[in-house]
């Protein structure tokens, strides 16, 4: 399922989407009012520039709009496998993100995430396994960890 797929079914008051890179954001419209959309798209890979993206957009929703519905859109291959990540913190840098969802939850932000496309890994972990609820799509994909990835894991044949 992808975007112009689903926003329409979602908010058919109206939404309005920007992108940035594969990060997502914006705002969709219902009859109890208006919800902050943030998220991933095209399978992305969840490394620190797109933490930062992400956290960025939940600091300006419980800065800017107290009490704002948040709704995350998730379709993410799991978190960036880069040597440059890892190095600078990427774990640390997936935790601020879920204490910023748990923060928003705290001060009267509804949160939600909504999986519609992948769901992998740290990924999910760092951006939608957090949520107050977390719902998916009947075609969404959703995987701890890939079967190629367990296998290099744990040294044991793919088959």
């Amino acid at each position: 399922m992808t975007l112009k797929d689903i926003l329409p079914k979602l908010f058919p008051a109206g939404h309005e989407i920007s992108t940035s890179g594969n990060i997502i954001s914006g705002t969709g419209e219902t009859a109890s009012g208006t919800v902050r959309i943030i998220g991933t798209a095209n399978n992305a890979l969840i490394g620190i520039k797109e933490l930062i993206e992400l956290s960025k957009l939940f600091l300006d929703v419980i800065k800017n709009n107290p009490g704002q519905p948040i709704l995350m859109l998730v379709d993410n291959n799991g978190q960036r496998m880069a040597l440059e990540d890892e190095l600078l913190g990427l774990n640390q840098y997936i935790a601020h993100l879920i204490k910023l969802q748990d923060h928003s939850m705290r001060h009267g932000h509804p949160v939600v995430a909504l999986v519609y496309g992948n769901s992998i890994a740290g990924g999910f972990i760092a951006f939608g396994l957090c949520a107050a609820d977390t719902c998916a799509m009947p075609d969404c994909h959703t995987s701890v960890m890939i079967l190629p990835a367990i296998a290099r894991v744990t040294k044991l044949p793919l088959e």
